[in-house]
């Protein structure tokens, strides 16, 4: 008898667990983006918002690739935060969370268009990191 070996791939779930967090992850930065203290912080957080929806997009491809299906999740609720700094530190905080699955996911991953795809995120990522920085700089 013979068997065939699949290459072991990520879990779709695991990409539903971050896709859950999309509707308040995007309605948070529009919120600091109409709130920021400034014009400049403004446009900062408007870029923010410009490449986590593309980001979104990327994960929402990554599982139709994967199960050949749209995929579907129940989003958790946005709760306005107390403060401008505060939603800055909820953002921060909920972004390293999800830089830290989106890793873990591009360690286990071994089909190369999943590679690939993982790692183009985690360099989107790295890019609003950088954005987010020069806010707490100014």
């Amino acid at each position: 008898m013979s068997y065939m070996l699949y290459a072991r791939e990520i879990n779709p779930r695991d990409l539903l667990s971050i896709l859950q967090y999309e509707s308040s992850d995007v309605l948070r930065i529009d919120y600091l983006s109409v709130i920021a203290i400034d014009r400049e912080e403004r446009q900062i957080w408007r870029r923010v918002l410009a490449s986590r929806r593309l980001y979104y997009s990327r994960i929402k491809w990554v599982y139709s690739y994967l199960t050949g299906q749209e995929p579907s999740v129940d989003q958790l609720p946005f709760n306005r935060p107390e403060s401008y700094h505060a939603g800055v530190a909820e953002q921060k905080q909920a972004d390293q969370q999800r830089q830290q699955k989106l890793h873990a996911l591009s360690n286990q991953a071994t089909d190369h268009v999943v590679v690939e795809r993982l790692n183009e995120l985690l360099e989107r990522q790295q890019y609003e990191k950088n954005l987010i920085q020069q806010i707490n700089e100014q």
